[in-house]
């Protein structure tokens, strides 16, 4: 299998059976941002452990192409679960 045909099977993947999706609560914070020039919206919620420490969890509703709402997907999954400053380093790393 080649490589780009994997990234396509993974996005798919991804988009069809999202992970994280669907905002929850309780949340220590919530962010929205609209692309202006595509349309793609994220509504994202995330809650740390008490000492500030680890994620705990993150969900999010996404509006948007295959690509973004897959990238979601990705990002909640990674980071739940991780501490703060290793989800900040893959959040720079996608970024």
């Amino acid at each position: 299998m080649k490589l780009e045909q994997m990234y396509q099977e993974v996005i798919l993947d991804h988009y069809r059976n999202p992970l994280h999706s669907g905002l929850r609560e309780p949340f220590g914070a919530e962010v929205h941002h609209v692309n202006p020039t595509c349309g793609d919206e994220l509504t994202l919620r995330l809650r740390l452990s008490e000492d500030g420490k680890y994620v705990e969890d993150v969900s999010y509703d996404a509006q948007g192409c295959s690509i973004s709402q897959a990238s979601a997907s990705m990002m909640a999954d990674l980071v739940t679960g991780q501490s703060v400053a290793d989800s900040l380093e893959k959040f720079d790393a996608f970024h």
